[in-house]
């Protein structure tokens, strides 16, 4: 390589690299801090516009949060007054007391930072969670420094939305070399949604507790927090259920096989391997076992997820926090660990803007993944139920029987219900709503939301 060669590439090397490395930290700077919550403000709007302004405040936060403890930050607000009293009064004894509580920060920095340690921080929190309920984190902790580490605190400044604690935080007074330790903590979640928790936090405040040295592990957790529901007793499925002729193999490929029906004598063409030998030797002649298919019910979940817009411009609750909306999601999970732990065929309708259908079988995985889906439904902010696809309405009509989840009463579901009747679906209509109404149809169960809340309904 010649001359020419090399100072183009060294050109090139130095003009693209800091490039890139402007780009990390602009992306780097955008994402925000990754140990605590932004508030919802400051987070990606519609429009893909994020304020540089308040994120450079956030920060800014976050980090003083993260630097100093709460006597760290009264301390440094002292200083900050008496410097500035000291700027309008040329002398006085407060400066002489602004020089001591410097004195006191600098060496705890620097104490702080000889013992400084390094931990390996490993989380172990469920996948899933269900709303209202008290979750048990579980910690282990190792040191990987050749010194004790000292008043070590876990999570301290992680403030979750979905979720508040039940207890102090995880601490400990000191952690020796080179050992392993084990700690728990607990929460209570709040309300439903997929989250994501940020990394494993750990700092010491020592030795005078007023600045804080932090370390983390780089992993984010993902929490499926579904709604509250406590199990049914008994339901009453709507009548002339179809069953359905399927296979299993369609439906669950863990452990299932075909049903026994009898014993026959055996015909050229059966399977060897279903030779009865006890049978054999009893007739004197070859017995095989005969098998028939299973015949399945499946049985149809339409959840309405219709939910209007506020008109007022100041909102006291968000959308997704409808109380009919959030009884009719805990009714729907409810009635899919019933049908689930009954040997049925579940399919899930959730009926708005966008028709989501999910089918289930005959097993816990499927419920956990009905479980999921429900932890993520986001209401429909268009009324669209009655204009369901010709698919969507041919898929209903094969499974023959349908429980239908309303929030309300009104043309458009009566539009919906003399629709499916027309398809030949046999209907068991739930309405949950705050009010009671005349107009609503005699076959239909009307519940209030705060009965489902209580766990009063275990009989439908």
């Amino acid at each position: 390589m010649n001359i020419g060669n090399i100072m183009r590439t060294s050109l090139k090397t130095s003009i693209v690299y800091p490039f890139k490395l402007l780009l990390l930290l602009r992306k780097r700077f955008y994402e925000g801090p990754g140990w605590i919550d932004l508030p919802a403000y400051m987070l990606k709007r519609k429009s893909g516009y994020k304020s540089p302004t308040l994120l450079l405040f956030a920060w800014l936060y976050a980090w003083y949060i993260r630097i100093f403890t709460v006597p760290g930050r009264m301390i440094i607000s002292v200083i900050v007054l008496i410097l500035l009293y000291g700027a309008v009064v040329s002398e006085g004894p407060l400066r002489i007391l602004a020089f001591m509580l410097l004195a006191l920060l600098v060496t705890d920095f620097v104490v702080g930072l000889l013992f400084l340690p390094r931990l390996d921080i490993r989380r172990e929190i469920p996948l899933r969670i269900r709303a209202g309920s008290v979750i048990k984190i579980h910690y282990t902790i190792k040191n990987l420094r050749k010194m004790p580490a000292w008043d070590i605190s876990l999570d301290p400044i992680h403030q979750y939305g979905w979720m508040r604690r039940e207890a102090n935080l995880a601490s400990l007074d000191f952690i020796k070399s080179k050992n392993t330790v084990s700690m728990t903590s607990y929460i209570h979640s709040k309300k439903r949604g997929e989250y994501i928790l940020k990394p494993a936090f750990a700092s010491t405040s020592f030795p005078f507790g007023i600045i804080k040295w932090t370390c983390r592990n780089r992993h984010f957790q993902r929490v499926m927090v579904y709604p509250r529901y406590e199990p049914l007793n008994s339901v009453q499925l709507p009548v002339n259920a179809r069953f359905q002729k399927e296979g299993m193999s369609l439906v669950s490929h863990v452990g299932e096989s075909l049903e026994f029906h009898a014993c026959r004598e055996f015909r050229t063409g059966d399977n060897p391997k279903h030779i009865h030998w006890p049978s054999t030797a009893r007739k004197n002649r070859l017995i095989v076992r005969e098998f028939q298919e299973e015949y399945l019910c499946r049985i149809a979940l339409i959840v309405d997820t219709f939910i209007p817009c506020s008109k007022s411009f100041l909102k006291s609750k968000k959308v997704n926090q409808n109380p009919s909306f959030e009884a009719a999601l805990s009714l729907t999970a409810a009635l899919s660990h019933y049908l689930a732990h009954g040997d049925y065929i579940v399919d899930v309708f959730a009926a708005g803007s966008d028709v989501y259908h999910f089918k289930g079988g005959r097993s816990l995985a499927q419920l956990d993944q009905i479980l999921d889906i429900l932890a993520c439904l986001e209401p429909s902010r268009t009324e669209s139920i009655n204009k369901l696809e010709s698919a969507v309405i041919e898929e209903m009509a094969g499974i023959g029987s349908a429980m239908l989840l309303l929030l309300k009463w009104d043309d458009a579901r009566k539009e919906l219900v003399e629709q499916l009747h027309q398809h030949g679906i046999t209907l068991k209509i739930i309405i949950i709503s705050l009010t009671q109404s005349d107009d609503y149809p005699d076959n239909a169960m009307v519940l209030h939301p705060r009965d489902v809340f209580l766990g009063h309904i275990r009989n439908l």
